[in-house]
């Protein structure tokens, strides 16, 4: 497994940052030819799609000293390697807890192409309730990121990468 974090762009508002990350994760219409397997939102009030994209904003919103308080990240699988919805889940929930943002906003989908599975996801550092916004692991993210997908492929049976970082023994 591989992961990587998008960089955001500051160039853009929150609101049109926001609806293109996310419209670009879930829509099954996308430039780059790939179709959506499994779609999955966390943190929510409510439980459509659109109505969580506003939610997001309205948090991010909420924010003013973070100029992108939502990260766009990327699991990706080696080709062969095929989860299933509830390994999905289960590797959210191991990357969300590795940056320290379990109880935050998250919207994500599971998209293949040509036999190749990726994870997209977005998810707002800043939390709903109390505001604050979060850097995880003290602002060392990509090690978090890391650190997850080293006990994903552990924890779920996957290859692990040849240079890995991280290895669980």
């Amino acid at each position: 497994m591989i992961v990587r974090k998008f960089a955001s762009d500051t160039a853009k508002s929150k609101q049109k940052y926001i609806t293109d990350i996310v419209t670009n994760i879930t829509t099954h219409k996308c430039s780059c030819a790939s179709t959506v397997q499994h779609v999955g939102a966390r943190g929510f009030i409510t439980d459509r799609w659109a109505t969580q994209l506003y939610e997001m904003i309205a948090v991010a919103l909420d924010a003013p000293r973070s100029e992108q308080p939502v990260a766009h990240w990327m699991l990706s699988w080696q080709p062969g390697e095929a989860p299933s919805s509830e390994q999905v889940e289960d590797a959210v929930s191991v990357l969300l807890e590795e940056l320290e943002l379990s109880d935050h906003q998250a919207i994500y989908a599971l998209r293949t192409k040509d036999q190749h599975y990726y994870l997209l996801l977005a998810v707002n550092r800043a939390h709903a309730v109390t505001g604050s916004v979060v850097k995880p692991n003290g602002g060392f993210d990509i090690e978090a990121g890391h650190k997850a997908i080293a006990k994903i492929a552990h924890q779920q049976g996957w290859a692990a990468e040849t240079h890995a970082r991280y290895a669980v023994n």
